[in-house]
């Protein structure tokens, strides 16, 4: 969430949206894109474990 805000303000935007969070979780987490939950389009098949 922090991540999300820091990425928004950053920007200048106004408001937080799903790209705030995609980018906060791919800085965290470098995957790709099919890997990240925010823009994954079966994001309850992912496994976050691996």
């Amino acid at each position: 969430m922090i991540s999300a805000i820091e990425i928004a303000l950053l920007r200048g935007d106004t408001k937080l949206d799903a790209s705030h969070f995609a980018d906060a979780f791919f800085a965290q987490e470098a995957c790709s894109i099919n890997q990240n939950v925010f823009l994954a389009p079966r994001w309850s098949s992912i496994d976050l474990i691996a």
